[in-house]
Formats: C-alpha cells, sequence, structure tokens
C-alpha cells in the first residue's frame, strides 16, 4: 500500500514478478479509469502492462518473460478503484481518513458487533525482560522510551538476537544497535506500563501464540487515529473524561487534541 515515485514503478514491478500476489488493487482518477493518461499518472496496472514494464533488477530474458506472463495471468487478479476527489487540504484529509480508518478496521478485527474501543478490551501483558525497545528515529534518549511508546501504536517485531542491548538495569527492556530491517508481525496499542510489575500491557488483534515471536515493540510515524481519543461514543454519552485527554479543541485549522501531560516523576501505568 503506498504511492509510487521516481524508480518506485520499476521497484514495484520487481516485487510483483517476484511475491505473484493473489490479488492487486489500485486507486486511478477518473480519467485513467477511462483510459486517458497524463504523463504523470501511473498506468493502469493490467496483465498486459505488467509485462511490458520494466523491472530495476528482474529479468527480461524472453524466457522469462514468458513465464512471469504465464504465472501473472493465471493467479493475479486485478481490481481498479476510483480514488476519491479534492484538491489540496480537502485530499490530504481523504488519505488521512482513510489511513486511519485502515488501522482502526485492523486494530477491531476481533469486534464483530461494535466498534473497537480499547478501554474496554483485555489487554495481553509483555514482560519488560522479554523484548526491546525502539523508537525509528533514533532521537529519543533511552531514559525516555517508555514515555514515547506509552499511549502509542507500536510495530511487534522479531529481529536479529544480535542487534539487541542489555541493559544495566535488571529487569529493564533491551534496547536496539540501530535500525535493521525489521520483520513486523503486526501493530499493537500500547495500552498501559507499569514499572512495578516491569510489564507492558499491549492490545492487539493478532493471536496469543503469535506474540511468543515478538522480541521487539518499535515506534515509528503510526500514530492513535484522532477519532479513538476524541470521539468514544459511550465517554461522551454518559459526559465522562476521555481517557488520555484533558481537551479538545475544535478549530479547523488546527484540529489538536491536547494529550493530558505527565511529569516525570509519575508513574507511567494508567
Amino acid at each position: 500500500m503506498g504511492w509510487l515515485s521516481g524508480i518506485g514503478l520499476s521497484l514495484f514491478v520487481d516485487v510483483i514478478r517476484w511475491v505473484n500476489p493473489t490479488d492487486l488493487a489500485q486507486l486511478a482518477s477518473s480519467t485513467v479509469l477511462t483510459g486517458t493518461v497524463e504523463f504523470n499518472d501511473l498506468p493502469l496496472l493490467t496483465s498486459s502492462n505488467l509485462d511490458m514494464f520494466c523491472g530495476w533488477l528482474s529479468s527480461r530474458s524472453e524466457e522469462s518473460s514468458k513465464h512471469q506472463k504465464t504465472l501473472l495471468r493465471s493467479s493475479l487478479a486485478f481490481h481498479h478503484f476510483k480514488a476519491l476527489g479534492g484538491i489540496g487540504s480537502l485530499s490530504s484529509k481523504h488519505a488521512q481518513l482513510m489511513r486511519q480508518g485502515m488501522l482502526l478496521s485492523y486494530l477491531g478485527q476481533k469486534e464483530r458487533f461494535c466498534g473497537f474501543c480499547p478501554w474496554s478490551q483485555t489487554p495481553y501483558r509483555l514482560p519488560w525482560s522479554s523484548v526491546a525497545i525502539h523508537e525509528h528515529s533514533s532521537r529519543v534518549h533511552g531514559k525516555d522510551l517508555l514515555y514515547v511508546l506509552n499511549g502509542n501504536i507500536v510495530a511487534l517485531c522479531k529481529v536479529p538476537r544480535e542487534v539487541l542491548l542489555e541493559t544495566e538495569v535488571e529487569g529493564y527492556p533491551m534496547f536496539m544497535r540501530k535500525n535493521p530491517p525489521y520483520e513486523c508481525l503486526g501493530f499493537a496499542i500500547v495500552r498501559a506500563i507499569d514499572p512495578a510489575e516491569k510489564v507492558f500491557y499491549i492490545l492487539t488483534p493478532e493471536p496469543k501464540h503469535r506474540l511468543a515471536d515478538v522480541n521487539a515493540l518499535v515506534k515509528g510515524s503510526i500514530n492513535i487515529p484522532d477519532v479513538l481519543l476524541a470521539k468514544q461514543a459511550r465517554f461522551m454519552r454518559e459526559m465522562q473524561s476521555l481517557p488520555y485527554l484533558v481537551e479538545t479543541t475544535t478549530k479547523e485549522e488546527t484540529s489538536t487534541n491536547h494529550v493530558e501531560p505527565r511529569s516525570r516523576s509519575e508513574s507511567p501505568c494508567y
């Protein structure tokens, strides 16, 4: 999922040829869907077009091309959808809402009959000593990482043992030497951190047995959707305080939710 720029199409073609997916979905403008392609438009991804596209590394020999054509045409289903229209901030807002909707859909996989509400779910417990913690930009000092992870979206990763760093504090989470390639097994919300019990409380749709392979919690650029914090129907209906929030600003130019600040002397457990 994403957007293509520069050599992105060539790399994408390589990925399709190597992975050989079962389905490929493309969002395109109405003009592209009707066959009118401008110089900066991505053409419709079809079996015939993929046969003609030049990959960055994939072989273009005649024998290989014939084999790839057979594989793609027999197993790959193409789905083309009209992209939401809009310009400027409106278009950007649509993209943001779509990303947040996909994240909520993922997190709420187990909620069949009601919306996803993290405050009413039973979290998993992860001991500090079983995982490493990391912030992808590497700008956060180790002693502040727990504050960054608490109440945030993290990737559940499996990383090589050799990149993990033990800490001097017994029972404290490990760190990571650098940003290696991560094997991401899913995502979770760090619902709470208990420094007394030295455990993370996490919410994730992933099954419990899958968590046995997780040895790192990595904070990237994915944040909790605003609607999850500011528009929980049960709390609004009962006029209760919203978890993690002090107040909500409704100005259109900011649309900012104020997260309650904590003193560093306070426990990072909720």
